[in-house]
Protein backbone atom coordinates (compact mmCIF):
# COMPACT_ATOMS: atom_id res chain seq x y z
CA UNK A 1 0.00 0.00 0.00
CA UNK A 2 1.51 3.09 -0.89
CA UNK A 3 1.11 6.19 1.62
CA UNK A 4 2.44 9.72 1.60
CA UNK A 5 3.54 11.75 4.17
CA UNK A 6 0.43 14.06 5.51
CA UNK A 7 1.60 17.85 6.33
CA UNK A 8 0.31 18.11 10.14
CA UNK A 9 0.50 21.20 12.08
CA UNK A 10 1.00 20.50 15.80
CA UNK A 11 1.28 22.71 18.78
CA UNK A 12 5.57 22.59 19.23
CA UNK A 13 4.68 21.99 23.53
CA UNK A 14 3.82 18.47 22.11
CA UNK A 15 7.28 16.67 22.57
CA UNK A 16 9.28 19.57 20.25
CA UNK A 17 10.22 22.87 23.08
CA UNK A 18 9.68 23.53 26.50
CA UNK A 19 7.17 26.48 25.59
CA UNK A 20 3.89 25.72 28.08
CA UNK A 21 2.82 29.16 29.91
CA UNK A 22 5.15 27.06 33.00
CA UNK A 23 7.55 26.60 30.40
CA UNK A 24 7.09 22.57 30.36
CA UNK A 25 6.64 20.58 27.47
CA UNK A 26 3.84 17.55 27.05
CA UNK A 27 4.44 14.21 25.79
CA UNK A 28 2.81 13.02 23.16
CA UNK A 29 2.82 8.90 22.09
CA UNK A 30 0.62 9.72 18.88
CA UNK A 31 2.90 12.58 17.73
CA UNK A 32 6.38 10.96 18.68
CA UNK A 33 5.02 7.84 16.74
CA UNK A 34 3.49 9.98 13.44
CA UNK A 35 7.18 11.97 13.41
CA UNK A 36 8.68 9.79 10.71
CA UNK A 37 5.80 9.14 8.76
CA UNK A 38 4.06 12.87 8.49
CA UNK A 39 5.75 16.51 7.64
CA UNK A 40 5.22 18.53 10.72
CA UNK A 41 4.53 22.53 10.80
CA UNK A 42 5.54 22.97 14.14
CA UNK A 43 3.73 26.32 15.80
CA UNK A 44 3.33 27.98 19.65
CA UNK A 45 0.75 31.21 18.83
CA UNK A 46 1.56 32.06 21.98
CA UNK A 47 5.31 32.46 21.65
CA UNK A 48 4.29 33.97 18.19
CA UNK A 49 2.94 36.75 19.74
CA UNK A 50 5.63 38.01 22.21
CA UNK A 51 4.65 36.34 25.10
CA UNK A 52 8.06 34.64 27.14
CA UNK A 53 8.31 31.17 28.30
CA UNK A 54 7.41 30.89 31.45
CA UNK A 55 4.81 33.54 31.09
CA UNK A 56 1.45 34.48 33.04
CA UNK A 57 -1.66 32.75 32.00
CA UNK A 58 -3.86 33.89 29.51
CA UNK A 59 -8.10 33.55 29.25
CA UNK A 60 -10.96 33.80 27.01
CA UNK A 61 -13.52 36.10 28.51
CA UNK A 62 -17.09 37.04 26.94
CA UNK A 63 -17.05 40.97 26.48
CA UNK A 64 -20.14 42.18 25.31
CA UNK A 65 -20.64 39.22 23.26
CA UNK A 66 -17.64 39.37 22.01
CA UNK A 67 -14.87 36.30 23.02
CA UNK A 68 -11.74 38.26 24.15
CA UNK A 69 -8.14 37.07 24.98
CA UNK A 70 -6.96 38.26 27.91
CA UNK A 71 -4.08 38.44 30.46
CA UNK A 72 -5.22 39.04 34.22
CA UNK A 73 -2.56 39.68 36.14
CA UNK A 74 -0.72 42.23 32.97
CA UNK A 75 -4.40 43.42 32.23
CA UNK A 76 -3.21 42.79 29.01
CA UNK A 77 -5.45 42.38 25.53
CA UNK A 78 -4.39 39.86 22.91
CA UNK A 79 -7.01 39.63 21.51
CA UNK A 80 -6.04 41.67 18.46
CA UNK A 81 -2.40 40.16 18.20
CA UNK A 82 -3.61 36.72 18.45
CA UNK A 83 -5.93 37.42 16.05
CA UNK A 84 -3.53 38.87 13.60
CA UNK A 85 -1.11 35.75 13.96
CA UNK A 86 -3.64 33.00 13.27
CA UNK A 87 -4.50 34.93 9.87
CA UNK A 88 -1.01 35.42 8.78
CA UNK A 89 -0.54 31.97 9.69
CA UNK A 90 -2.68 29.92 8.42
CA UNK A 91 -2.64 32.12 4.85
CA UNK A 92 0.65 30.63 4.95
CA UNK A 93 -0.18 27.27 4.88
CA UNK A 94 -0.84 25.72 1.81
CA UNK A 95 -1.95 21.93 1.47
CA UNK A 96 -2.83 20.94 4.76
CA UNK A 97 -4.07 17.39 5.88
CA UNK A 98 -4.68 18.01 9.95
CA UNK A 99 -3.99 19.74 13.01
CA UNK A 100 -2.77 17.90 16.47
CA UNK A 101 -3.27 21.02 18.43
CA UNK A 102 -2.16 21.36 22.70
CA UNK A 103 -5.68 20.53 24.30
CA UNK A 104 -7.28 22.88 26.41
CA UNK A 105 -5.02 25.63 25.69
CA UNK A 106 -6.82 29.17 25.39
CA UNK A 107 -4.95 29.68 21.92
CA UNK A 108 -4.77 25.79 20.45
CA UNK A 109 -7.26 23.70 22.60
CA UNK A 110 -10.06 22.60 19.88
CA UNK A 111 -12.62 22.16 22.42
CA UNK A 112 -13.47 22.03 26.21
CA UNK A 113 -11.26 25.35 26.84
CA UNK A 114 -12.58 27.55 29.53
CA UNK A 115 -14.60 30.63 28.74
CA UNK A 116 -15.31 32.95 31.91
CA UNK A 117 -17.08 36.16 32.40
CA UNK A 118 -14.66 38.41 33.34
CA UNK A 119 -11.55 38.95 33.56
CA UNK A 120 -11.38 38.54 37.48
CA UNK A 121 -11.17 35.27 39.34
CA UNK A 122 -14.33 32.82 39.54
CA UNK A 123 -15.46 29.95 37.84
CA UNK A 124 -15.48 29.94 34.16
CA UNK A 125 -19.49 30.21 32.36
CA UNK A 126 -18.88 27.65 29.79
CA UNK A 127 -16.22 25.77 27.16
CA UNK A 128 -15.42 26.15 23.57
CA UNK A 129 -12.74 26.81 21.23
CA UNK A 130 -9.59 28.48 21.49
CA UNK A 131 -8.33 31.18 19.15
CA UNK A 132 -5.96 29.58 16.65
CA UNK A 133 -8.28 26.25 16.63
CA UNK A 134 -11.33 28.17 15.97
CA UNK A 135 -9.54 30.18 13.16
CA UNK A 136 -8.20 27.13 11.59
CA UNK A 137 -11.41 25.38 11.57
CA UNK A 138 -12.62 28.30 9.78
CA UNK A 139 -10.41 28.56 7.01
CA UNK A 140 -9.91 24.77 6.57
CA UNK A 141 -13.04 22.95 8.06
CA UNK A 142 -13.17 20.08 6.25
CA UNK A 143 -9.57 19.24 7.52
CA UNK A 144 -8.70 16.12 10.54
CA UNK A 145 -8.26 18.20 14.09
CA UNK A 146 -7.77 17.03 17.48
CA UNK A 147 -6.06 17.36 20.51
CA UNK A 148 -3.19 15.21 22.22
CA UNK A 149 -5.62 13.68 24.73
CA UNK A 150 -8.82 12.97 22.36
CA UNK A 151 -5.84 11.33 20.51
CA UNK A 152 -5.33 8.10 23.29
CA UNK A 153 -8.97 6.96 22.41
CA UNK A 154 -8.07 3.98 19.73
CA UNK A 155 -11.39 5.30 17.65
CA UNK A 156 -10.50 8.79 17.53
CA UNK A 157 -6.88 7.89 16.90
CA UNK A 158 -7.60 5.57 14.17
CA UNK A 159 -10.39 8.06 12.51
CA UNK A 160 -7.85 10.71 12.53
CA UNK A 161 -5.21 8.66 11.35
CA UNK A 162 -7.35 7.31 8.11
CA UNK A 163 -8.83 10.95 7.55
CA UNK A 164 -5.20 12.40 7.26
CA UNK A 165 -3.44 9.85 5.25
CA UNK A 166 -6.35 9.05 2.78
CA UNK A 167 -6.43 13.28 2.67
CA UNK A 168 -2.49 13.52 1.66
CA UNK A 169 -2.91 11.12 -0.94
CA UNK A 170 -6.29 12.79 -2.58
CA UNK A 171 -4.55 16.06 -2.58
CA UNK A 172 -1.70 14.78 -4.61
CA UNK A 173 -3.98 13.52 -6.97
CA UNK A 174 -5.99 16.80 -6.97
CA UNK A 175 -2.29 18.01 -8.77
CA UNK A 176 -2.33 15.53 -11.66
CA UNK A 177 -5.76 16.19 -12.59
CA UNK A 178 -5.73 12.79 -14.19
CA UNK A 179 -9.48 10.73 -15.15
CA UNK A 180 -7.79 7.23 -14.86
CA UNK A 181 -5.50 7.90 -11.09
CA UNK A 182 -8.74 9.98 -10.17
CA UNK A 183 -11.14 6.43 -10.90
CA UNK A 184 -8.24 4.22 -9.16
CA UNK A 185 -8.18 6.27 -6.20
CA UNK A 186 -12.20 6.14 -6.27
CA UNK A 187 -11.97 2.19 -6.45
CA UNK A 188 -9.60 1.47 -4.24
CA UNK A 189 -11.88 3.71 -1.42
CA UNK A 190 -14.91 2.19 -2.08
CA UNK A 191 -15.16 -0.02 1.27
CA UNK A 192 -13.31 2.66 3.05
CA UNK A 193 -16.62 4.90 2.14
CA UNK A 194 -19.03 2.84 2.69
CA UNK A 195 -17.59 2.00 6.58
CA UNK A 196 -18.24 5.43 6.94
CA UNK A 197 -21.02 6.90 4.65
CA UNK A 198 -23.06 4.29 2.38
CA UNK A 199 -25.23 7.05 1.28
CA UNK A 200 -22.41 9.78 0.23
CA UNK A 201 -20.30 6.45 -1.65
CA UNK A 202 -23.33 6.68 -3.81
CA UNK A 203 -23.26 9.88 -4.48
CA UNK A 204 -19.66 9.76 -5.15
CA UNK A 205 -19.85 7.09 -7.61
CA UNK A 206 -22.91 9.44 -9.22
CA UNK A 207 -20.31 12.25 -9.94
CA UNK A 208 -17.71 9.76 -10.76
CA UNK A 209 -20.35 7.94 -13.56
CA UNK A 210 -21.49 11.45 -15.19
CA UNK A 211 -18.12 12.78 -15.96
CA UNK A 212 -16.59 12.95 -19.08
CA UNK A 213 -13.31 14.37 -20.07
CA UNK A 214 -13.95 17.84 -21.32
CA UNK A 215 -14.99 18.95 -17.77
CA UNK A 216 -12.20 17.12 -15.53
CA UNK A 217 -11.88 20.67 -13.68
CA UNK A 218 -15.37 20.54 -12.60
CA UNK A 219 -15.66 17.10 -11.98
CA UNK A 220 -12.05 17.47 -9.40
CA UNK A 221 -14.42 20.15 -7.80
CA UNK A 222 -17.19 18.07 -7.43
CA UNK A 223 -15.29 14.94 -5.94
CA UNK A 224 -13.43 16.84 -3.93
CA UNK A 225 -16.73 18.53 -2.00
CA UNK A 226 -18.34 15.16 -1.88
CA UNK A 227 -15.45 13.83 -0.85
CA UNK A 228 -14.44 15.51 2.40
CA UNK A 229 -18.57 15.12 3.67
CA UNK A 230 -17.86 10.93 3.92
CA UNK A 231 -15.54 11.79 6.83
CA UNK A 232 -17.65 14.36 8.51
CA UNK A 233 -18.59 11.72 11.12
CA UNK A 234 -17.09 9.12 12.64
CA UNK A 235 -17.99 5.44 11.17
CA UNK A 236 -20.37 3.42 13.30
CA UNK A 237 -19.56 -0.04 14.20
CA UNK A 238 -22.61 -1.20 12.58
CA UNK A 239 -21.43 0.06 8.99
CA UNK A 240 -17.82 -1.49 9.79
CA UNK A 241 -19.89 -4.52 10.95
CA UNK A 242 -21.62 -4.41 7.15
CA UNK A 243 -18.38 -3.88 5.03
CA UNK A 244 -17.05 -6.66 6.93
CA UNK A 245 -19.97 -8.97 5.95
CA UNK A 246 -19.87 -8.03 2.83
CA UNK A 247 -16.39 -9.02 2.42
CA UNK A 248 -16.74 -12.19 4.20
CA UNK A 249 -19.47 -13.04 1.55
CA UNK A 250 -16.52 -13.39 -0.93
CA UNK A 251 -14.99 -16.30 1.14
CA UNK A 252 -18.18 -18.17 2.56
CA UNK A 253 -18.44 -20.63 -0.40
CA UNK A 254 -14.50 -21.66 0.23
CA UNK A 255 -14.56 -21.92 3.96
CA UNK A 256 -15.83 -25.03 5.94
CA UNK A 257 -18.62 -24.80 8.15
CA UNK A 258 -16.00 -24.84 11.27
CA UNK A 259 -14.44 -21.44 9.83
CA UNK A 260 -17.54 -19.68 8.93
CA UNK A 261 -19.03 -20.35 12.46
CA UNK A 262 -15.45 -19.06 14.25
CA UNK A 263 -15.55 -16.01 12.02
CA UNK A 264 -19.20 -15.04 12.85
CA UNK A 265 -18.21 -16.11 16.85
CA UNK A 266 -15.50 -13.25 16.07
CA UNK A 267 -17.79 -10.82 14.19
CA UNK A 268 -19.68 -11.46 16.80
CA UNK A 269 -17.43 -10.62 20.17
CA UNK A 270 -16.39 -7.22 18.07
CA UNK A 271 -19.78 -6.57 17.95
CA UNK A 272 -20.20 -6.74 22.20
CA UNK A 273 -17.06 -4.95 22.62
CA UNK A 274 -15.31 -8.06 23.72
CA UNK A 275 -12.86 -7.83 20.80
CA UNK A 276 -10.85 -5.26 18.97
CA UNK A 277 -11.78 -4.66 15.32
CA UNK A 278 -8.18 -5.80 14.32
CA UNK A 279 -8.89 -8.84 15.36
CA UNK A 280 -11.44 -9.55 13.00
CA UNK A 281 -9.92 -7.03 10.32
CA UNK A 282 -6.95 -9.36 10.89
CA UNK A 283 -8.90 -12.96 10.14
CA UNK A 284 -10.45 -11.34 7.03
CA UNK A 285 -7.28 -10.42 5.47
CA UNK A 286 -5.90 -13.92 6.64
CA UNK A 287 -8.70 -15.51 3.93
CA UNK A 288 -7.72 -12.44 1.23
CA UNK A 289 -4.53 -13.61 1.23
CA UNK A 290 -5.08 -17.87 1.22
CA UNK A 291 -7.85 -16.64 -1.83
CA UNK A 292 -6.09 -14.65 -3.75
CA UNK A 293 -8.80 -11.81 -3.75
CA UNK A 294 -7.30 -9.06 -5.67
CA UNK A 295 -10.35 -6.48 -5.19
CA UNK A 296 -10.38 -6.80 -1.57
CA UNK A 297 -6.40 -6.91 -1.32
CA UNK A 298 -6.38 -3.15 -3.29
CA UNK A 299 -9.07 -2.08 -1.16
CA UNK A 300 -7.56 0.91 1.59
CA UNK A 301 -10.49 0.00 4.42
CA UNK A 302 -7.73 -3.03 5.51
CA UNK A 303 -4.81 -0.23 5.60
CA UNK A 304 -5.93 3.01 5.74
CA UNK A 305 -2.93 4.08 7.36
CA UNK A 306 1.01 2.37 7.79
CA UNK A 307 0.38 -0.78 10.28
CA UNK A 308 3.43 0.74 12.27
CA UNK A 309 0.91 3.37 13.47
CA UNK A 310 -1.63 0.67 14.34
CA UNK A 311 -1.63 0.69 18.67
CA UNK A 312 -3.93 -1.06 20.97
CA UNK A 313 -3.15 1.21 24.05
CA UNK A 314 -6.37 3.40 25.07
CA UNK A 315 -7.84 5.81 27.04
CA UNK A 316 -9.95 4.50 30.48
CA UNK A 317 -12.73 4.97 28.80
CA UNK A 318 -13.68 0.81 28.12
CA UNK A 319 -16.22 1.98 25.46
CA UNK A 320 -13.76 3.88 23.78
CA UNK A 321 -11.79 0.20 22.88
CA UNK A 322 -13.53 -0.70 19.76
Amino acid sequence: MKYLKPVIVVSKCLGFENCTYNGQMKKSDIVANLEKFATYIKICPECSIGLGIPRDTIRIIMCDDELKLYQPKTESDLTDKMNSYCSESLNSLNEVDGFILRGRSPSCGPKDVKIYTSNKKGAYARKGTGFYAKAAKEKFPHIAMEDEGRLTNIRIRDNFLTKIFSSALFNEIKKNKSLDILHDFHSKNKLLYMSYNKKQMKILDNVICKVNTSNIKELFTDYEREYYRIFIRMPRISSKVNVIIYCFERFKDKLNSNEIDFFMHNLQKYQEMKLPLIAVIELLKSYIIRFEDEYLNSQTFFNPYPEQLVSLTNSKNKNDYY
